[in-house]
């Protein structure tokens, strides 16, 4: 099977060292990784790396086996995969024939159940959304979503998504658009536009040899649905 982006989604993100031009015609607003980032210190306390399974859904083989070809197909196009995956749950969605829209709000950590389907979405850098719909019995009992990002390091070293830095308060105040359709084996994120999540505060030494008090900050993503084999 072989993945490929749609053209709107290179057109969607282009890098600010290349293309902030280009960028600031195709988005409402303007900034330095997908359509802003946007400083926000909020009080916000920072939270435990998202690491192991503890946060993860319960994925099955064939589903993890699928993911890892997912990240494979789509690398990133700016910096490094971050080498922790990030898992946000909710309950508030709202299913409409062949569509669902999640629409949170969403907590760290996965839903209970088992993960009857996988939705997946590509930003312009080759993020990578995965949405995991859990069931127990016939009844749905929740959604995760599951953020593998691209690391963003500014011209001058700071690191705005970063390893050293822990995602959390996700939010998609648009909702997300699922594609029940089935396509190479999962479904699709139609849209999701403009989420956030936001990187926690932390100390950084500059490479001058003085440590700069990073607050916490608000990046903005939007995800589209991948081509698969030409198949949508």
């Amino acid at each position: 099977m072989s993945y490929q982006p749609l053209n709107r989604l290179v057109l969607k993100r282009i890098s600010p060292l290349l293309g902030l031009s280009i960028l600031c015609l195709l988005a409402t607003s303007c900034g330095d990784k997908e359509n802003k980032i946007s400083d926000n210190n909020t009080g916000v306390t920072p939270l435990q790396n998202n690491n192991g399974s503890q946060y993860l859904p319960n994925f099955t083989g064939s589903q993890s086996t699928q993911i890892q070809q997912i990240k494979s197909s789509f690398p990133c196009k700016q910096g490094q995969r971050l080498s922790q995956d990030f898992t946000f749950q909710t309950q508030g969605f709202n299913p409409a024939g062949t569509r669902t829209n999640i629409t949170g709000p969403f907590q760290q950590g996965n839903s209970s159940g088992t993960v009857n389907k996988i939705y997946v979405g590509v930003s312009s850098f080759n993020d990578i959304m995965v949405v995991s719909k859990a069931t127990n019995g016939t009844q749905v009992s929740g959604y995760s979503v599951t953020l593998s990002m691209c690391s963003y390091v500014g011209q001058d070293g700071t690191p705005y998504i970063h390893n050293s830095r822990p995602l959390t308060n996700f939010a998609a105040q648009g909702g997300i658009t699922l594609d029940e359709d089935t396509h190479c084996g999962v479904g699709s994120v139609d849209a999701a536009f403009n989420t956030v999540v936001q990187s926690a505060a932390t100390t950084y030494n500059h490479p001058q040899g003085y440590p700069i008090q990073l607050p916490a900050f608000n990046a903005v993503t939007t995800f589209y649905k991948p081509s698969c084999n030409g198949s949508y």
